[in-house]
């Protein structure tokens, strides 16, 4: 078993800072979900 991409366990998180209706900042904060699935 090798690494895994942090998309397939279904973790990620978007905080986003606007301005109206501009997107003014955002920052995504990839991880793993523990599903108790050993």
């Amino acid at each position: 078993m090798g690494p895994q991409h942090p998309m397939t366990h279904g973790l990620w998180t978007l905080k986003v800072k606007v301005d109206g209706e501009t997107i003014v900042d955002a920052d995504p904060e990839l991880g793993y979900l523990h599903r108790s699935v050993e």
